[in-house]
């Protein structure tokens, strides 16, 4: 009997404890995203009007559709006194949402008034409930659009043409009609306005206003703000429009006169001055390039880069020489700044000309001498020695690239950042077996994880050839090693890409004698390129020493929702807007399973300089200082 008492304790507390592990489930609902729109309206009998709305529910985190939904669409009375619409009355409807997320209703016989819109959405065991912000329906007055085009950037004291269109469902308000009056603003300086049949252009100067104000009043790096606004009509509503203007400056660099001539390898001095409309520049990096006297630097692609400078605090630039290696004859000297600001736009100086002096003539007994003193010791201390030393001497020389053999700026090697070509030494060259040789073989990795990248293609152009017309194209295997055999004997530019990395080249001469076995080519990730645009945007937005520290922990999205709940909002807001939707790329470039393309990452790029253009100029040298080095390939593991 008593053995029977444990086991019916137990019984009894099975059903306490089944009911406790039910309480401890947790429930996880996604989150719901619901919006409302008015699609159009439509004039009906005795003065009544059709209006027709458009409701859209979507997954919040993934922005996919939600199909096969029910939600509530309301529509209440707010300032209609007619006694069919009081202030209690409220037209509903329910609708179900098709494969895109999409519902419409259309209200019919509504009177003139301001109506409120609503739509609610229950959710249901995976979505949560949605509420879409409340949408005024105005059916007093048509709603107007006014769109006001700005350059983003303007000379700081030059004209700045406007744009301005005015419209109403797509259809320009007056036409035919007196000139509409527009409500302009430049920096807070009333400018008249009026436009007809909905368009209007003009050019404002600045500064703006009648009475212009004092030059030194705009500076290159301000901002003029432009606010546009139309009080509208009995028959349509205001709109307002507004733009964000960059005023930029043009860089003034002038050159002292260079000596008359100079010896081919002897000392050069150059100096000269830098400024802009607000006076010197004081630390502009100014490059020195030389040229041909026929051509015009600093176009000319065989410009020679003699080196670069900065300028002091008065705005001056001082280069020396030491050793000028420019052909003999007549050159052009041109300085040409590289602007640390964005506002600031680039310059180059009026060609100088120099004449390169040939060099002297030296006796042949300077170079005999020494070689013939120095042979004769070899010889002397001992033929076994010497002949191991002068092999050792003749291992160390390095064949030229074939690269340099084509033609390229200042003789420089025309390789793709991700290529390494095969590096044979002089005797093992010449003691190859394969002397001819028309095969070219390597290796496509991928450079951030160094790993092969089996979908690569390689293809061969000849030269003069079209990109579409290869000679020879060939897939890698599944270790990412490639060949092109049997090549006929020829200039060729070789080609490497895969999906979702960009592309290397490299230019081939053959035959060849091994230059072109075991070529390695690094193909960079085009998501690697995106995550470190997006670093370079988001770490100027982190000023003060914050949690940038956190920048490589923290998913885009958290550093979005950093920046946009910041205490006293967003550090910088009219970056707000592209930088959501550079998160939303880099997200989808990281996270989906989509494979990044050129497109993607050309949007990526164009959203990182739009947002630069917007930060202060602080920010802005942040940016500037944080660019990669090589942009075509992502720093690897352990650089």
């Amino acid at each position: 009997m008593l053995q029977a008492v444990p086991t019916l304790v137990l019984l009894l507390l099975l059903p306490v404890l089944a009911a406790a592990q039910d309480e401890a489930v947790v429930r996880i609902r996604a989150r719901s995203e619901l919006r409302v729109a008015e699609i159009g309206r439509a004039a009906q009998s005795h003065g009544v009007i059709g209006v027709r709305l458009g409701v859209i529910l979507r997954d919040a985190p993934s922005q996919e559709p939600l199909a096969g939904q029910e939600l509530v669409l309301r529509l209440r009375p707010q300032n209609v006194t007619s006694p069919r619409h009081h202030a209690a009355s409220i037209l509903s409807q329910r609708l179900n949402t098709g494969r895109d997320g999409h519902a419409t209703a259309v209200f019919n016989g509504l009177l003139p008034g301001r109506y409120l819109a609503t739509a609610r959405y229950e959710g249901d065991d995976l979505h949560d409930l949605a509420v879409a912000p409340d949408l005024i329906v105005d059916l007093d007055r048509r709603p107007a659009r006014l769109r006001l085009d700005a350059l983003q950037k303007a000379p700081v004291h030059g004209p700045l043409p406007l744009l301005l269109d005015l419209d109403a469902e797509g259809a320009p308000i007056g036409v035919g009609d007196e000139p509409i009056h527009i409500d302009l603003f430049v920096s807070g300086v009333p400018v008249p306005l009026a436009i007809r049949d909905g368009h209007g252009a003009l050019t404002v100067p600045l500064p703006p206003g009648p009475q212009p104000l004092s030059q030194s009043a705009l500076h290159g790096g301000d901002r003029v703000a432009l606010f546009a606004a139309y009080a509208g009509d009995s028959l349509h509503a205001p709109a307002q429009a507004r733009a964000l203007v960059l005023l930029t400056t043009e860089t003034q660099l002038t050159l002292d006169p260079p000596p008359d001539e100079v010896a081919r390898s002897g000392r050069l001095l150059l100096s000269g001055s830098a400024r802009d409309e607000d006076g010197p520049l004081s630390g502009e990096q100014i490059e020195i390039l030389a040229t041909q006297e026929d051509t015009t630097p600093p176009e000319d692609p065989r410009a020679r880069l003699l080196g670069s400078t900065t300028t002091d605090a008065a705005g001056r630039f001082r280069l020396v020489v030491e050793h000028l290696s420019l052909p003999s004859g007549t050159a052009q000297i041109v300085a040409r700044s590289v602007p640390g600001r964005s506002y600031r736009q680039p310059g180059t100086s009026t060609p100088a000309i120099l004449a390169v002096l040939p060099p002297e003539p030296v006796s042949v007994l300077y170079f005999v001498v020494p070689l013939g003193l120095t042979l004769g010791g070899l010889i002397g201390v001992s033929g076994w020695r010497r002949r191991h030393f002068l092999l050792r001497a003749l291992a160390c020389l390095r064949p030229a690239s074939i690269a340099s053999a084509l033609p390229g700026p200042a003789g420089k090697t025309q390789l793709g950042p991700g290529v390494q070509l095969a590096h044979k030494s002089l005797v093992s060259t010449l003691l190859s077996r394969r002397q001819v040789d028309l095969t070219v073989d390597g290796v496509i990795l991928d450079a951030a994880f160094e790993k092969g990248v089996s979908n690569a293609w390689v293809s061969a152009i000849a030269e003069g050839a079209i990109a579409a017309d290869p000679a020879a194209t060939a897939a890698a295997d599944g270790h990412g090693r490639f060949v092109l055999p049997d090549l006929a004997a020829g200039v060729y530019l070789v080609l490497i890409g895969a999906p979702g990395y960009l592309a290397e080249y490299f230019p081939a001469v053959l035959p060849h004698r091994g230059e072109l076995r075991g070529v390695q080519v690094a193909l960079a990730p085009i998501r690697g390129r995106i995550l470190l645009r997006w670093r370079q945007v988001t770490m100027p937005l982190f000023p003060g020493g914050g949690p940038e520290r956190d920048l490589l922990t923290w998913t885009p999205r958290e550093v979005c929702g950093h920046v946009e709940g910041r205490k006293g909002g967003p550090a910088f807001p009219m970056a707000l807007v592209p930088l959501q939707r550079l998160t939303e790329l880099v997200e989808d470039a990281y996270y989906s399973s989509r494979t990044c393309t050129g497109e993607t990452l050309a949007e990526v790029e164009a959203l990182a300089e739009r947002i630069t253009a917007l930060l202060p100029a602080d920010a802005q040298r942040l940016a500037v200082q944080s660019q990669p080095t090589a942009p075509g390939r992502p720093p690897r593991r352990g650089d």
